[in-house]
């Protein structure tokens, strides 16, 4: 539930295949890889 105008409701789910440093095998055009993921 959306309890205030500032936050946005839109989501959607994705779902990819990481290695284990967290980058996906598929790249983009530019060699750049489609996931990253950051953990901090």
């Amino acid at each position: 539930m959306v309890t205030f105008d500032s936050f946005s409701f839109f989501r959607k789910r994705v779902t990819a295949t990481l290695d284990s440093s967290g980058v996906t095998a598929a790249r983009t055009s530019n060699g750049e890889p489609h996931m990253r993921l950051l953990l901090g």
